[in-house]
């Protein structure tokens, strides 16, 4: 029994979820019925449209002149049923057509277009105070030609605006009626013909046609001259081209990077992220912004960067894609009289940080390729004695990141600044401060090397001009200073007989010169001057 029971109900289930799955699967739908089938003139009709759709978009017209709309209420999200209505009073016997047009979506987003119309056969009745008839007697009901007044004519079954307008047809095979709703066709209008209109009723227009008054319904004729089929023609294809020109076009519009010099962005950047902020100090007038797009072919725009006033300021960086689309990011700059108390000194022993200090900048970054590192003596000053200073997070290190932050307040503890910095301590970094370290290296090596050549090279150029200037000399100064090993003269005495020989030879040089000039002398006397006068010798006399 219990077996059947479970069976029984496991059918009552499936039977439910199917039934669920059957509604849930039927079809939108929309109709419109009229409360009245048959009316006499002046009685008014009602129409409803009834909705059964997840999202619609409908219009209710009566011959031609909308009457109602669903556009408040489409956009639900699952299926719903809704109606609305419209009302059209009956002014003409004959027939009334209303047409209901749009289209409607099923919970399974399936489109459907909807174009039904009903027709309400009027009558002209038994009372002539129901309103003028279809032939446009004048009766106590109807409306009369009133053609004294300029702004206004009156036609058996509609009133009209007086205007003079020259309009165009918008489309082809436009009908042209004796008169309004369900007059005869005595005509028809081209899309760009263009008549004369000389009223507007509801849901009409009075036109001059082939030199008679005419109607057409309004919603055919435009004051703005269409485009001809050629120009329509060439634009479609002038717009096929570009489509087609913009499909091998890249619409990457987004940056790669973007960072303001010696400021960090809040929040950080991010290339799906277009609005960020920062706080400047008064003495900020420019900031130096360096904007990288994604694709090469993509061109960046920066303005509002440059004269900062106080206050808010907004940058604005215009990325426009190769296919001509844009991407706008935005800064939103506040410039203020007193930015806060902050460092004027922050390091780190045997280290650098990442970007160079600056007490605008907040936050730095420092890579640490030895994971035996635990601790880091930082090194937090500021200008201002009347703040305290603390520094956290720099003990205990681990691998991996770390976070420090330096803490600088007010000795009142109301203002407080934040400073920090990003410790990454990885063996792989090691690589990279070993290239750096090689590359220095490499550097004091070549310039060692450099200066060592230098130097052999001067020792060299002296060298040769000492040993030029030893041989110029060389007849004055070498002599053979031959001393034999047998002789009990010292090496020094041998070199003061040496110096007397030279001295010696001097001398008698000397003399030789002395006499020769004395021979000349003589030479003279002998030729020319006075015995008795004693000759004159060479050199200063006193």
């Amino acid at each position: 029994m219990k077996k059947v029971i479970k069976i029984l109900a496991s059918i009552i289930i499936l039977a439910a979820g199917l039934l669920l799955m059957s509604s849930n699967s039927e079809a939108a739908s929309a109709s419109m019925l009229a409360n009245k089938t048959k009316v006499e003139v002046g009685d008014t009709i009602k129409v409803t449209v009834n909705i059964n759709a997840a999202q619609w978009n409908l219009k209710l017209y009566a011959n031609g002149s909308q009457i109602a709309s669903s556009k408040e209420l489409d956009n639900y999200e699952s299926n719903i049923s809704e109606s609305f209505s419209g009302t059209y009073k009956a002014t003409k016997s004959g027939t009334v057509k209303f047409t209901l047009e749009g289209d409607i979506t099923d919970f399974d987003w399936t489109n459907t277009i909807i174009d039904e119309s009903l027709n309400v056969t009027v009558s002209s009745g038994s009372s002539s105070s129901g309103g003028g008839n279809s032939e446009g007697g004048n009766t106590s009901g109807g409306g009369s030609s009133n053609t004294g007044d300029d702004d206004e004519e009156e036609t058996p079954s509609m009133s009209f605006t007086s205007v003079n307008q020259t309009v165009y047809a918008t489309d082809d095979g436009i009908n042209v009626r004796n008169s309004p709703v369900d007059g005869e066709v005595i005509g028809s209008l081209d899309k760009g013909d263009s008549v004369t209109r000389t009223g507007i009723g509801d849901g009409w227009s009075r036109i001059k046609y082939k030199g008679k008054t005419a109607y057409v319904s309004s919603s055919y004729i435009t004051t703005t001259k269409p485009t001809s089929t050629e120009d329509e023609k060439k634009t479609e294809e002038d717009d096929k081209k570009n489509e087609d020109d913009n499909e091998n076009k890249s619409n990457a519009k987004q940056l790669s990077s973007l960072t303001v010099d010696q400021y960090k962005l809040e929040p950080d950047f991010n290339p799906d992220i277009t609005e960020y902020s920062l706080t400047v100090g008064k003495d900020v007038e420019d900031l130096v912004i360096d904007a990288v797009a994604a694709d090469e072919n993509a061109t960046v725009e920066i303005t509002g960067n440059n004269g900062l006033l106080l206050g808010e300021n907004t940058v604005n960086i215009k990325v426009t894609a190769e296919d001509g689309t844009v991407r706008t990011y935005k800064i939103n700059v506040t410039k203020v009289e007193e930015i806060g108390i902050q460092l004027s000194e922050l390091t780190v022993e045997n280290y650098v940080l990442t970007p160079e200090f600056s007490s605008d900048v907040y936050e730095y970054t420092l890579n640490i390729g030895d994971i035996s590192v635990t601790s880091l003596n930082i090194i937090a000053k500021s200008n201002n004695e009347n703040v305290n200073v603390e520094i956290a997070g720099n003990n205990n290190l681990k691998p991996g990141e770390n976070i420090i932050t330096i803490l600088v307040s007010s000795d009142e503890g109301d203002t407080t600044t934040v400073y920090q910095i990003i410790v990454n301590i990885d063996e792989a970094f090691k690589n990279q401060v070993a290239t750096t370290d090689n590359s220095n290296m490499y550097m004091y090596i070549g310039v060692g090397a450099a200066v060592v050549i230098l130097l052999i090279i001067i020792i060299v150029v002296v060298r040769k001009r000492r040993k030029a200037a030893e041989e110029e000399f060389a007849p004055l100064n070498t002599y053979d200073l031959n001393f034999s090993s047998n002789n009990n003269v010292t090496n020094k005495d041998a070199v003061n007989e040496t110096e007397k020989d030279i001295d010696t030879k001097e001398e008698k040089t000397r003399k030789k010169k002395k006499d020769k000039l004395e021979e000349e002398e003589y030479s003279l006397n002998s030729n020319g001057y006075d015995s008795n006068e004693t000759p004159r010798k060479r050199g200063k006399h006193f």
